[in-house]
């Protein structure tokens, strides 16, 4: 089970940090594939991924990405950056100090 803690101000970074967002891509063949290539291209470690059909007559999914680095990072920057101007729509959920627990 994960919990977090949530609240309005920014965490400083700690250099073991994570960052949550959720995204929506385009529905179509390979905006997946096109989507988390950024990530790699920027060397940014994934820790989580899970999607969540979108409701309505939309059709597509939403995605709930975590992963290694701070928002206040320079590749995480331009990984969100780029991110952006690809994305259907990006929410940056915030940067948190990574547990000490073992996942």
């Amino acid at each position: 089970t994960r919990f977090a803690v949530i609240g309005e101000e920014v965490c400083d970074p700690t250099g073991k940090d994570r960052t949550a967002i959720l995204v929506q891509i385009a529905h179509k063949a390979g905006s997946l594939a096109d989507t988390l290539q950024i990530f790699k291209k920027n060397k940014v470690n994934l820790t989580w991924i899970e999607s969540f059909p979108l409701r309505g007559e939309e059709p597509g999914y939403l995605f709930f990405i975590d992963f290694e680095g701070h928002v206040q990072e320079p590749h995480i920057k331009r990984t969100l950056n780029e991110l952006e101007k690809r994305v259907v729509r990006l929410e940056t959920m915030g940067s948190y100090p990574r547990s000490g627990i073992r996942e």
